[in-house]
């Protein structure tokens, strides 16, 4: 499998971050970097070949926005998004993102592996 060269982890609680970030690493991803808020995230000038991004981000800015931010510094980048409450919005505005796919917590290894594998 050939993953990505440069990935964005967004996630607002940076005990799961790093669990995401672990995930990654075992299946040999590498030069992963993390941000634990929106700004941080978009203060990042890489262009990313896939960025994580938890959709609830708190402090009034979601994972969509921020999505939109970072393809548009790097159109081609895929976004896995991950949430604990999926709806029909949230579908529906996930399926407005451009290579994009939604994946629910608790994350598992196997349904990761699969969105990594997967043009959406």
């Amino acid at each position: 499998m050939n993953y990505p060269s440069s990935t964005l982890i967004v996630e607002d609680n940076p005990i799961i971050a790093l669990g995401f970030e672990n995930l990654l690493v075992s299946f040999g991803i590498e030069n992963i970097n993390v941000a634990t808020s929106f700004e941080e995230a978009i203060s990042h000038h890489d262009i990313f070949e896939l960025a994580l991004i938890d959709i609830n981000l708190g402090g009034g800015n979601d994972g969509f926005e921020l999505a939109k931010q970072i393809q548009k510094k790097g159109p081609n980048t895929k976004i896995i998004f991950i949430t604990a409450y999926k709806d029909q919005k949230i579908m529906s505005r996930v399926s407005e993102i451009k290579n994009a796919v939604l994946l629910e917590k608790p994350l598992h290894e196997n349904e990761l592996k699969v969105a990594l594998e997967t043009n959406p």
